[in-house]
């Protein structure tokens, strides 16, 4: 008897156990379907600052998981997981958020971007339109966000990209001497630099094969599917441009101290203490514009908009820096998810603060932001013309060359732009 008890006494206790961890199980299970969650894509290159931000999101909200997946560096892995996500998000079921980078134009550094044309993406019903959330968002009103930024990420009047950071290239000057230059279009830059002994702005002009998808800013509008490229006004600066060029190269012997080179581009976040004036680099029409890299979206199959939205903006609002500041502890967001450019006053002035850059260059940097007059995104039209002419470039010293030659591959570089432009307006 009493072993009969002892064998009920254990089988008792064993099904309770048994009950307790299905129990368990189960309240974890009924846990997570309970939680909302947020599906992110986004850059390995901006890691810190999106897992930090998500971090920050479930602390805020303990029934909000967020999810991220990181884009592989690896050319060939990333390839290969973007075809997946395009599949994904043409069948209805991409991410909630997704935070990219553009284009670049050096293909040296450029990798293959989730979305090939922004413009085209923003017309495809991919993603969600955000003005609602923008509009009940006092940042807007409040913040120091270059309002002519948004531009880009627009489509018929409404939001669907927010541009996160940007880049422009600037003229330095230890001089404060190149006022002259300040409404002058890129043309004329370079008939400057023909009679100037200022040395920057030949350095400059020199490099202007590395940029040569900018020669002329924002070629397309995409929603009027009307192209600006001027081939003929192009293919002029082509020419005139590689005769400068073998000229400068040859009376260029040798670097005039270490760390020159033959052709220079200034970016404004490498200014220094010797930097007394900027001035941003025009295109051939005189227009002054700077190229998103960064960018944020939502996607149109998310469920939970809302969130996906302020989640999105903790990369602009300080939100975060507030309440870390609050817990006495630091924070690598601050108005911007990577090291290029800011889109706003406030991120650009603590950054090169915080890096040790005087009040008085601040200021110059802050001034040469105000004077950006919008901003686009590059794609792969802009991408070929920088290839083929700096490719084209490293011919200057050949003795062989002519004038021929060159207004041979102006045209053929100036018609293909024309062309591709076109295409991808009417797709």
């Amino acid at each position: 008897m009493k072993s009969e008890c002892k064998n009920m006494t254990a089988i008792i206790c064993i099904f309770c156990l048994l009950v307790g961890i299905t129990g368990c199980k189960s309240s974890d299970k009924a846990d997570r379907e309970s939680k909302k969650t947020l599906t992110v894509i986004a850059e390995t290159m901006f890691r810190r600052t999106v897992e930090e931000a998500a971090d920050y999101m479930m602390e805020k909200d303990p029934d909000m998981e967020v999810k991220i997946q990181f884009l592989p560096d690896n050319q060939e892995k990333r390839e290969t997981e973007i075809q997946k996500l395009r599949t994904q998000i043409m069948a209805g079921d991409g991410p909630d958020v997704y935070l990219l980078d553009n284009l670049r134009e050096d293909t040296t550094v450029s990798q293959t971007p989730l979305f090939e044309n922004p413009y085209k993406t923003m017309q495809s019903g991919a993603l969600a339109s955000l003005e609602r959330y923008m509009e009940e968002d006092t940042y807007w009103e409040n913040g120091t966000y270059k309002k002519e930024f948004l531009t880009a990420g627009q489509y018929e009047g409404k939001q669907y990209m927010i541009p996160l950071s940007c880049s422009y290239e600037v003229l330095m000057s230890e001089t404060a001497d190149i006022e002259n230059l300040s409404d002058k279009t890129l043309g004329e830059w370079l008939e400057e630099a023909k009679q100037s002994d200022n040395e920057r702005l030949k350095e400059v002009m020199r490099g202007r094969d590395m940029t040569a998808g900018r020669w002329i800013y924002n070629a397309a509008d995409y929603e009027k599917q009307e192209v600006f490229f001027d081939k003929q006004k192009w293919k002029t600066f082509y020419i005139s441009y590689h005769m400068y060029r073998k000229s400068e190269w040859e009376q260029y012997i040798e670097p005039k101290k270490e760390g020159d080179v033959f052709g220079r581009s200034d970016r404004v976040d490498f200014i220094d203490d010797s930097i007394k004036a900027v001035a941003l680099i025009p295109d051939l029409e005189g227009r002054r514009q700077a190229w998103v890299q960064a960018f944020g979206a939502v996607g149109m199959s998310c469920e939970d908009k809302e969130s996906a939205y302020q989640f999105l903006m903790l990369f602009l609002n300080n939100e975060i820096e507030t309440e870390r500041s609050k817990q006495g502890k630091d924070t690598f967001v601050k108005g911007c998810i990577d090291m290029e450019i800011p889109v706003q006053e406030s991120a650009i002035e603590s950054r090169w603060k915080e890096i040790g850059i005087s009040d008085e260059k601040v200021q110059i940097i802050l001034e040469s932001f105000r004077e950006v007059e919008g901003a686009y995104f590059t794609t792969s039209v802009e991408q070929f013309l920088t290839n083929s002419v700096e490719e084209a470039s490293w011919r200057c010293d050949d003795p062989n060359i002519d004038l021929t030659q060159w207004e041979a591959e102006a045209s053929e570089f100036a018609e293909k732009a024309w062309n591709d432009y076109n295409m991808l307006v009417s797709e």
